[in-house]
């Protein structure tokens, strides 16, 4: 095996005067090399290189069988939010293991096209001429080459690689660093090769993420072209809470009085309808196109290429109300994965929302009832179990799902 000198020498300064590097290979390629080194420089070679002919193999089937079944766990909800068509989401699942596995302070992942995803701190760095978009691994004061771009606090950028050619860099920041420092490279570039060709799909090369994306159940996150937005970007929250109210009213078109009574209902109806127009003005400024004047209506206007937690709910509720057995229960979970909690949970208080919020906490009620009795048919005692405990959790006094887990405990 080939190394250079640059190793050597930092091998001999920390006191080492043998050093041994032996592939670890299994049949289908080379999966790891061990480094071992002594400071005896009488060390038998040929005795540990015999060693090693016979403890390799199964070192090496040992390692990659654990590392293959961390990836395959770590890829689980990666792969619920891609069956959803949730890419921004299944990006993000990918960070959250990314920083479980590396112990991260942040991580980020941007690639070629500008697709651009992160989690925790991280420090700034332009991404533009990393030589990890050529393949190489390198960082910053963590021993490894250093990249050119990066400047102050360490990090580690990692090529990731999908169909023959890296697609997106990776950075990981610690703000302790790990010992050694390049230790949580290994486990995350094991784990980047599992989940990368899942999110960067050679078929799906040219094709758009959703433009809009709104998560509503159980709280309220917009992603706007790639951005993630909060109530800062809309100017004023008043246009934040007007996106919230359209948005539980997706359907029909409403009166300017109906906003200005319901934003405004101290002020006289003209300044309440002058106070409407600015909002309307800072909604369009922050998603421009989403509302459209008809007369003294306003509608809202969701681009094509959207996703919206609560609509794609009700979708597969409808879907799985046309089926029956296990395609029925297999939809029905997928749905029920979408309902964290009450439409807009983070304005519980809401009343311009009661009714929404109501139908959609009945349909996942429902549901979680259907869900359960499915399970109980099927065999499935514990998915049986954990649909009806949910439901209890969102609906205390359901008595028949109550009696229905009683039954399957007793």
């Amino acid at each position: 095996m080939r190394y250079n000198g640059q190793v050597w020498e930092r091998v001999k300064a920390l006191g080492y005067r043998t050093y041994v590097c032996f592939p670890l290979e299994l049949p289908h390629g080379l999966i790891g090399v061990l480094n071992l080194a002594s400071r005896d420089p009488e060390a038998d070679h040929g005795a540990v290189l015999e060693a090693l002919g016979h403890l390799g193999p199964l070192l090496a089937a040992t390692l990659y069988t654990v590392l293959t079944r961390l990836g395959e766990a770590g890829l689980e909800p990666l792969g619920t939010a891609l069956r959803r068509g949730q890419a921004t989401e299944a990006t993000e699942r990918f960070l959250a293991e990314v920083r479980r596995f590396s112990q991260a302070t942040g991580a980020r992942i941007v690639g070629r096209g500008g697709r651009r995803a992160e989690l925790g701190w991280i420090p700034p760095c332009g991404m533009r001429d990393c030589p990890a978009w050529r393949g190489q691994v390198v960082g910053l004061k963590t021993g490894l080459p250093d990249c050119p771009e990066a400047e102050g606090r360490p990090r580690i950028c990692l090529p990731l690689w999908a169909h023959g050619e890296v697609v997106a860099v990776g950075t990981l920041f610690h703000a302790r660093l790990p010992k050694p420092p390049t230790a949580p490279a290994a486990p995350v570039l094991w784990l980047s090769r599992l989940a990368v060709p899942l999110l960067f799909p050679k078929e799906a090369e040219g094709k758009e993420a959703p433009e809009l994306e709104v998560y509503a159940l159980g709280g309220f996150r917009v992603r706007y072209r790639g951005r993630e937005l909060g109530p800062r970007d809309f100017g004023r929250r008043g246009a934040y809470q007007l996106f919230k109210f359209l948005l539980a009213n997706k359907d029909r078109a409403i009166y300017l009085e109906e906003l200005a009574e319901t934003f405004f209902p101290e002020l006289p109806p003209e300044r309440a309808r002058q106070e409407v127009y600015t909002l309307v003005y800072r909604l369009r400024k922050t998603l421009p196109g989403i509302v459209e004047r008809e007369g003294a209506y306003y509608r809202l206007h969701l681009p094509e290429k959207r996703f919206l937690d609560f609509e794609h709910f009700e979708a597969l509720m409808r879907r799985a109300d046309l089926e029956e057995g296990l395609s029925a229960f297999k939809t029905l979970r997928e749905a029920l994965e979408l309902y964290k909690g009450p439409l807009f949970g983070d304005d519980p208080y809401g009343e311009w929302a009661e009714a929404e919020r109501a139908y959609l906490q009945e349909r996942a009620l429902s549901g979680l009832l259907r869900l359960g009795e499915l399970a109980e048919a099927l065999g499935y005692r514990e998915a049986a179990e954990e649909a009806y405990a949910r439901a209890l959790r969102l609906e205390p006094f359901l008595e028949e799902a109550r009696a229905r887990l009683l039954a399957l405990r007793g």
